[in-house]
């Protein structure tokens, strides 16, 4: 079992390495109403001192897992994080570091699986929904988000939840699959108990128009700089998601 302390030295490593190319500092924690606000401070390295083939070939040995009978999955660390330890997770295929599109196959739902595993939170951001790269990726962090403990009708964002089993994932990807044929954006939040889609309307909101919102703040957790944050408050916040978020009963299914 990789362990969340194994992770952290890694991540530690990495950053020594260069690279992870900016290290977030967390300067304070703050809950606001339903959200939860991390101002976070980035250090720069000036030029990275090792090379992305050598920390792959690295970390391939201690960190990357096999899951189901079709997906190995490469788990390195992302180069541009938001909190401290936040992994990149990258299919393999026919040997090779997956290259296809930020869209997904049904076998891809094996990483619902991975969820469990490392005991973290795995995340989705479609095109259109934050996603900022165009190759099928993942990322994990490792705490509890808000949108798993409140209550369905008191949350802004629309979503759809399903149990983590493999029984469900027949019909994850049913929607997943319809989702995609329709070209609506998503987001997916995979935790070691439950998959959360949401259906986006679009990638910005006109509240907070110099950020593209994705899986995390979606799901309730805002990573900001120390000067966006006299500027964003509760009212802000749940607007933005609201206008984000496509209705349920818009759905193609």
């Amino acid at each position: 079992m990789v362990s969340y302390g194994f992770l952290k030295r890694e991540f530690e490593l990495a950053v020594r390495k260069g690279f992870v190319k900016y290290f977030p500092k967390i300067l304070r924690i703050k809950q606001v109403g339903m959200f939860k606000i991390i101002v976070v401070t980035t250090k720069r390295e000036k030029r990275p001192r090792g090379s992305e083939e050598e920390v792959l070939r690295r970390l391939e040995k201690g960190i990357t897992t096999i899951v189901g009978n079709e997906t190995k999955w490469a788990i390195v660390f992302n180069q541009y994080p938001l909190l401290p330890v936040q992994l990149l997770i990258i299919s393999f295929e026919e040997g090779k570091l997956t290259r296809r599109p930020q869209r997904l196959k049904e076998k891809d739902l094996e990483i619902t699986e991975l969820a469990k595993k490392l005991k973290g939170r795995i995340f989705f951001n479609s095109l259109g929904a934050g996603a900022t790269q165009n190759f099928l990726h993942f990322q994990c962090i490792f705490e509890q988000l808000p949108v798993e403990t409140i209550l369905h009708p008191g949350y802004p964002a629309s979503f759809i939840v399903l149990a983590n089993f493999a029984q469900e994932r027949k019909n994850l990807w049913k929607k997943i699959l319809k989702l995609q044929a329709q070209n609506v954006p998503f987001n997916l939040l995979i935790t070691p108990e439950n998959v959360f889609i949401f259906p986006r309307r679009k990638e910005k909101s006109a509240s907070i128009p110099w950020r593209r919102i994705g899986a995390l703040e979606m799901a309730g957790v805002w990573c900001i700089r120390p000067e966006e944050e006299e500027r964003i408050n509760f009212k802000l916040l749940l607007k933005a998601l609201k206008e984000v978020s496509l209705p349920l009963n818009s759905l193609p299914f």
